[in-house]
């Protein structure tokens, strides 16, 4: 059983590790994402799983995906936040619409597309020092021959995920409705990191547990997806301030990005009070010692 466990974790940081490697440098939407993803469940998994792997060397691993993930992720942000914001501009009442609006937010996020991918052009597809380590996690994970892992032990470390992310919901929901909304984003955005190391340690034991860890990582992935789309909006919303302070600099009317200001708040507000109802169903999920 306990080389089970091994495998199991051996396995799951090694697919990765590779499947990073083999996306490297592809900047289509997909391939963006599907780095950003791969990266978080490196990243997050080798946290869950600190005891188990040699400390320094998943350190060291950690922190050149941390700089790696950050520059796909404002590519990324770009392109999600542009689709929710055109989505919402798109929706504007014809009533609503002083001038260009759809024009100035289409060169912006064109603008600031153009510039994310110059930036991740100007270097390396990959860091050669992660190239490396990545190369050796995906060929032989640096567990610790010390160290005992049985699929107890990481149940025991899935339910530390699960503690942390209720932990910092808890945190959230003690401000209280009165609290401003950039404040109660920030801690749901805080839930959101957590949530998703819950998530990836439920992945990790789906071959050994089945339907369990299939139904864990599932609703994980529902309050994290839901959070996300909180992000995306606060990012938005940001846009679109920008958008204004362009457009009163140009003397026209801001009217519209205010409604728009407004529509993406509300949008904020909704997603946010959809979570806790989420993570309730993310905690009964997680899998448990039988």
């Amino acid at each position: 059983m306990a080389a089970e466990a091994r495998e199991l974790l051996a396995g799951y940081l090694s697919r990765h590790a590779r499947a990073l490697l083999d996306l490297a440098g592809s900047l289509d939407e997909e391939g963006v994402h599907d780095s950003r993803t791969s990266a978080r469940r490196v990243r997050a998994t080798t946290r869950v799983s600190r005891p188990y792997l040699e400390r320094s060397e998943a350190e060291r691993l950690r922190a050149g995906l941390r700089e790696y993930a950050a520059g796909l992720g404002e590519l990324r942000d770009v392109t999600e936040a542009g689709g929710l914001l055109l989505a919402e501009v798109a929706v504007l009442p014809r009533d609503q619409r002083v001038g260009p609006v759809t024009t100035r937010v289409r060169r912006e996020l064109r603008r600031r597309e153009r510039e994310a991918r110059r930036r991740l052009r100007s270097g390396p597809p990959m860091p050669p020092v992660l190239q490396a380590q990545l190369t050796r996690w995906a060929e032989a994970v640096p567990l610790r021959e010390d160290t005992t892992v049985t699929v107890d032990d990481l149940l025991d470390r899935t339910r530390w995920a699960r503690r942390r992310a209720n932990r910092a919901a808890s945190e959230v929901e003690a401000l209280g409705p009165a609290v401003g909304l950039a404040r109660r984003s920030a801690g749901w955005h805080e839930v959101r990191k957590q949530a998703k190391a819950a998530r990836f340690a439920c992945e990790v034991l789906r071959p050994e547990l089945g339907k369990p860890a299939r139904r864990g990582a599932r609703a994980w992935h529902d309050l994290t997806d839901v959070l996300g789309e909180a992000q995306d909006l606060r990012v938005a919303r940001e846009l679109l301030r920008e958008c204004a302070e362009a457009a009163r600099a140009d003397g026209q009317d801001a009217f519209s990005y205010g409604v728009l200001d407004e529509r993406t708040r509300a949008g904020i507000e909704e997603r946010l009070g959809a979570a806790p109802t989420r993570l309730r169903r993310a905690l009964h999920r997680t899998p448990q010692r039988s």
